[in-house]
């Protein structure tokens, strides 16, 4: 399951990739000062969203809650002297360098955003850059009293490898941004592709607790808006890993999908359909698709199923 898993999302739609990396809610961070060093000219996206953290810019923040601003930058370059692309993140504080990363597998560059936390005190989320916006680590980061301190790397708490299929997400999930932070806990949207649904965003919450980042295992909540045409017929139980069929989905069918749940290394997604009924269903381990008489192809169990290919 895990090569063909890889095989279909290894490539994912240049227009996921090119969402903005970290755009943060605006209404659950708290004031900070931008003092900026590029010209008064430059459109960067800081000016847009002063909460993703641009290079050559200063900001002042409180990332230990002390009661006192620190003068807060980074710079992040590419290394491939040795015909290997390595990505080089340095972090400064008061002009001085404290820590610096480097992720050797084939990235580019480094972004990095802000996340605040209950106590007033905020980590950073940087992560790593390589083609198609595939973000290798996604690293958080809390301040010490001299350096930065890896709490987690999200991307091996959450996406899984040949050593650990246990995951909620694929291991070519994108991490795009940060959705909310409210409390000790804080939700990062990944993008992900689904065998019956294609390419979704994953909302997936993170917990800081003492300095120990944890996963949430709740059910994830899905974009329950969007309607899905079904086309595949599948069955609909009443519970997860239930025997019992509340009804079996019919193609022209319409139904919302509306969660979604890792249980015994499967991923299972909860849907509603027009008579408000819920139920849930396995997401298939194998890739499905069918030419129509049209000569249309269709992926998955719904028509809006997106693939890249």
């Amino acid at each position: 399951m895990t090569s063909m898993k890889k095989l279909i999302t290894a490539t994912v739609l240049t227009g996921i990739c090119s969402c903005s990396m970290f755009a943060l809610a605006e209404e659950v961070y708290p004031d900070h000062t931008q003092r900026s060093t590029e010209s008064e000219t430059d459109t960067s996206s800081a000016d847009q969203d002063p909460w993703i953290l641009e290079t050559d810019t200063t900001y002042d923040l409180d990332l230990d809650a002390d009661g006192t601003a620190e003068a807060i930058s980074f710079q992040s370059h590419m290394d491939d002297s040795d015909d290997q692309c390595k990505a080089i993140l340095d972090l400064y504080v008061n002009g001085q360098q404290v820590w610096s990363a480097t992720d050797e597998n084939w990235s580019y560059s480094w972004r990095v955003c802000q996340c605040p936390l209950e106590d007033g005190s905020a980590c950073l989320l940087a992560a790593s850059i390589s083609d198609n916006d595939w973000t290798n680590q996604t690293l958080l980061l809390a301040r010490t009293e001299d350096s930065f301190q890896v709490l987690a790397d999200l991307s091996d708490l959450s996406r899984e490898t040949e050593e650990n299929t246990d995951r909620l997400l694929s291991g070519w999930a994108r991490a795009d941004s940060i959705l909310s932070a409210d409390g000790t806990s804080f939700t990062v949207a990944w993008y992900d592709t689904l065998y019956s649904a294609g390419m979704m965003q994953i909302p997936v919450t993170y917990e800081v607790t003492d300095g120990t980042v944890t996963q949430s295992e709740d059910p994830v909540s899905l974009d329950e808006s969007k309607s899905w045409t079904v086309w595949h017929s599948f069955d609909v139980l009443d519970a997860p890993e239930s025997e019992t069929l509340l009804y079996q989905a019919t193609p022209g069918e319409i139904l919302h999908l509306t969660g979604m749940q890792l249980l015994s290394g499967h991923r299972w997604l909860k849907c509603e359909n027009e008579s408000e009924q819920e139920g849930w269903f396995m997401d298939p381990e194998e890739f499905i698709s069918e030419t129509q008489e049209d000569g249309n192809m269709l992926f998955g169990y719904f028509e809006e199923a997106a693939f890249a290919g």
